[in-house]
């Protein structure tokens, strides 16, 4: 799971202690956008340092405009590495997915895992009615995520079509003529103890990645996870001790990065998915 945090006021800011939690969490790239007052469009900057990401918010913060958005990436579907991958996405056809950009089109950010066999089941219908439609490419050659892929779909279909996937997913939509912030899905108000300030985000699993490194040995994880979690656990543990899960794995490979109990089966199916698609062994 990827992290979001919409910023819509001054007490909607995080403070550095933790964002650091959060891309701790989502190792694999931050981005940034918000709306500039001043040249009535959108500017987006991604593929960015924690630092860089930080200063730009607080450069906004300074400027009075107080409508941003960060990501932190975890890599779930496409390239891990490419910067290209990071978000936000650009909702247009032809899109250039340029790391630093001002538009006025509006700009997609997600929290989940989509399932690709799916969109590229739309994508080929929008095609076929659509002879300007062309499929979404990174310049560095890297596979697309999907969240590019949705991105690119709703610049085809309206996007109300998110609300059919927010079960595990979070959306939201940066407008690009008004910088207005439009969420999709289950949102989190979470106390940020540094500074004081209820942020909004797409969920807490940064916190609880601090709390699980910080308090428990992994050994003994069970008594910090409720009968319902830990029943959970235990289920997914039998069921994939075919490919040699073990309970320290749940451990370093999921829970200590911030991934919720109910979600790592979901984790694993997309590994294995991955590692078929690819040809290498899990």
């Amino acid at each position: 799971m990827c992290v979001i945090s919409i910023i819509e006021n001054l007490n909607q800011i995080p403070s550095k202690e933790t964002t650091e939690l959060m891309e701790k969490s989502n190792p694999h790239g931050n981005g940034f956008v918000k709306w500039d007052k001043k040249q009535k469009c959108i500017y987006m900057k991604k593929g960015i340092t924690l630092d860089e990401l930080n200063d730009l918010t607080n450069k906004a913060k300074n400027e009075g405009n107080l409508s941003m958005i960060q990501h932190y990436r975890i890599a779930s579907s496409g390239n891990s590495e490419s910067k290209l991958n990071t978000h936000g996405f650009l909702i247009e056809n032809m899109s250039n997915n340029d790391l630093e950009t001002y538009t006025n089109k509006d700009i997609f950010f997600h929290n989940g895992t989509l399932d690709m066999d799916k969109l590229n089941e739309i994508a080929i219908k929008i095609m076929l009615l659509n002879k300007y439609a062309v499929y979404p490419t990174n310049k560095d050659n890297t596979e697309i995520s999907d969240s590019r892929l949705m991105s690119w779909i709703l610049n085809y279909v309206d996007h109300s079509i998110l609300n059919l996937f927010t079960d595990n997913n979070k959306f939201c939509i940066m407008n690009g003529k008004n910088g207005k912030i439009k969420k999709y899905g289950s949102w989190d108000l979470v106390k940020d103890e540094n500074n004081n300030n209820d942020l909004v985000t797409s969920n807490n699993y940064f916190k609880q990645s601090y709390f699980l490194n910080s308090c428990f040995d992994h050994h003994n994880y069970e008594e910090y996870y409720d009968k319902e979690e830990n029943k959970e656990i235990k289920r997914v543990l039998k069921k994939y001790k075919n490919i040699g899960l073990t309970k320290d794995q749940v451990y370093t490979e999921y829970l200590e990065y911030g991934t919720s109990v109910y979600d790592i089966e979901d984790q694993i199916e997309s590994e294995l998915k991955m590692a078929k698609d690819y040809n290498y062994e899990y």
